[in-house]
């Protein structure tokens, strides 16, 4: 690409650059003008890389013809004005479009809105195959680059290593994911279903706006990822599943009966309304997977034995003192009894 420098730098020979840009792991990589390096968090495969390059090869705000034309299978999300180069919106956009070049594609056109789906001037969040979402709030840089860092995701993310930590750790919401196997017909169903509760106006969207807005929605491959799925107790022969992260937290939603729709959907919002049970990562996952297995679906009597084991070991325990406490007469005295 002739528009673009790049560069490489062995960090070990050259430790002061790597503690000056506070280099942590390897490959880093940075990208910018001189003086102003930015990192990048995208992924990494040849296709993410050239796309990306082309991104910043760009200039902050593109000039298209029709506002459908800021998406496409090179850049699925998009961010367009739509509306003459003008005042306060214009401005934040524009601010914003810089501060974020490199993120997303920005773009801007003056034609007229066909459809009339929305108000003129306004910034439209675009993604390919979905319909395009008009920002309401103010007109500041500050409440618009919010907006569109909320919106930085996909409608529904396939998950890979370039975006797992960020959507799971950082995406501000729980992140419900289909864990599919694309060879049988049961996981492009249960796609299916999960891309319409995604949806803003979906189903879940419908019945319940709090609980959708609980949720970011997710598709993993579970044959590449058998090792990772292993751990929240899902086997290839499992899938289609149902999965909730709240990954911050260390706590994860499952149910193995939950696979369709109006399953999910009202699985979904009773997952956003606190009231399934959650299971604990790490040195918790297993107790908190027995007490939600053998506890709580024999409520109240399951309660009764746990609190009857304490007494019972009490008992036991009080029974072996009085035996070996006994004096020398008393323990004659049984015997000869």
């Amino acid at each position: 690409m002739e528009s673009v420098n790049f560069g490489a730098v062995d960090a070990t020979s050259s430790a002061g650059l790597k503690t000056r840009f506070g280099v942590q792991s390897y490959p880093t990589i940075f990208w910018g003008q001189a003086g102003s390096l930015k990192r990048y968090s995208g992924g990494r495969t040849a296709s993410d890389l050239i796309a990306f390059a082309k991104l910043v090869a760009r200039p902050p705000i593109a000039s298209i013809d029709a506002i459908s034309h800021a998406v496409n299978a090179e850049f699925p999300i998009a961010f367009a004005f739509q509306g003459a180069p003008s005042g306060s919106l214009y401005d934040a956009f524009s601010h914003v479009a810089q501060e974020k070049q490199g993120v997303f594609p920005f773009a801007a056109t003056a034609a007229e809105n066909a459809d009339k789906s929305f108000i003129l001037p306004a910034v439209v969040r675009m993604e390919l195959g979905e319909e395009p979402q008009a920002y309401t709030g103010e007109a500041s840089p500050e409440a618009l680059g919010a907006w569109v860092h909320q919106r930085r995701f996909r409608t529904l993310t396939e998950l890979g290593p370039g975006v797992f930590h960020d959507i799971a750790n950082k995406g501000g919401k729980l992140l419900a994911i289909g864990v599919l196997d694309a060879q049988f017909p049961a996981s492009a169903q249960a796609l299916g279903v999960l891309r319409a509760l995604s949806r803003v106006g979906g189903a879940l969207h419908a019945a319940s706006p709090n609980a959708f807005q609980a949720f970011r929605f997710a598709s993993l491959n579970g044959t590449q990822w058998a090792d990772y799925i292993a751990k929240y107790n899902i086997s290839p022969v499992d899938m289609p599943k149902l999965l909730v992260l709240d990954a911050p937290a260390g706590v994860y939603y499952l149910d193995p009966t939950v696979d369709e729709q109006e399953e999910m959907l009202s699985w979904l919002q009773e997952v956003a309304q606190g009231k399934v049970p959650k299971n604990r990562e790490g040195l918790l996952h297993f107790p908190t997977v027995l007490y939600n297995t053998y506890v709580l679906p024999h409520l109240p009597w399951s309660a009764v034995a746990l609190a009857a084991c304490p007494l019972a070991i009490v008992l036991g325990v009080w029974a072996a003192v009085v035996r070996f406490t006994a004096s020398p007469a008393e323990s004659s005295d049984k015997k000869r009894r």
